[in-house]
């Protein structure tokens, strides 16, 4: 039985409507991760939830294997305000 490997999953998510479905304030464009253990990257995908409705949608964009020794900056530097959340310009 092998290890179980530790995978960085990013999803973009658009929250809100736009304004030809009558919203009032233009939609938001949201970055976030995260950190899954799985045997392999074929196991990732038995865990992944991808949601969609009118108001919310999220998307898997990437899965990358993290390396055994992780730096908590480099991951605390995926969640800098100013690169995950972004509003849209629809």
């Amino acid at each position: 039985m092998s290890a179980d490997k530790l995978f960085l999953v990013t999803y973009d998510a658009l929250i809100g409507r736009t304004k030809e479905d009558g919203a009032d304030h233009a939609p938001v464009e949201l970055t976030f991760h995260v950190v899954v253990k799985a045997a392999s990257r074929e196991a990732v995908d038995d865990q992944l939830v991808q949601y969609s409705d009118r108001g919310f949608v999220a998307k898997v964009t990437t899965v990358a294997e993290l390396a055994d020794q992780v730096a908590a900056e480099d991951l605390l530097g995926l969640m800098e305000h100013r690169k995950v959340l972004r509003v849209q310009r629809v």
